[in-house]
């Protein structure tokens, strides 16, 4: 991947928030002897997106749910505005219910359901429309089209 081409990607991924955990991306020949936690590393020759675990001291791998190929063809096909409009509506056909909560002793899980997630998307992908022009906020009258030769008043 090209640096102009990582440019492109990472621009999208930090719309979309995607892998989530991180507040920015960088393109690395190696991963770095002293990495910010907040930032994940992208290594050609690793494959994918790491960050570095304070918490473990190791390097983890996040978890992208967009490929970059698939990023920047959606881009070259419909632009940079109209593109992540297009890969948020991708990311949400991927969700899936997980765990709302869970308890164990002196555990507690707790993550947002389904319909959160969803709900938090839709608002995303409306900033994303109003951003790309393409939700002017007009609304179109629709008539019933007559069935059988009966036309129905609303």
């Amino acid at each position: 991947m090209t640096e102009a081409e990582f440019a492109i990607a990472r621009e999208i991924r930090m719309t979309l928030r995607d892998p989530p955990g991180v507040n920015d991306l960088a393109l690395a020949d190696s991963l770095p002897d002293k990495p910010d936690p907040q930032v994940g590393y992208h290594v050609p020759d690793l494959g994918g997106y790491r960050r570095f675990s304070e918490r473990r001291g190791e390097w983890e791998r996040l978890d992208a749910r967009l490929s970059d190929a698939r990023i920047l063809e959606t881009v070259g096909r419909e632009g940079p505005l109209r593109a992540a409009v297009s890969l948020l509506d991708f990311i949400v056909m991927g969700l899936q219910a997980e765990a709302t909560s869970f308890s164990a002793g002196a555990q507690k899980v707790s993550k947002a359901g389904l319909l959160e997630r969803i709900a938090l998307y839709r608002e995303q992908r409306k900033i994303l429309l109003e951003r790309a022009g393409m939700n002017t906020g007009r609304t179109l009258r629709a008539r019933r089209p007559p069935v059988g030769g009966v036309a129905e008043d609303w």
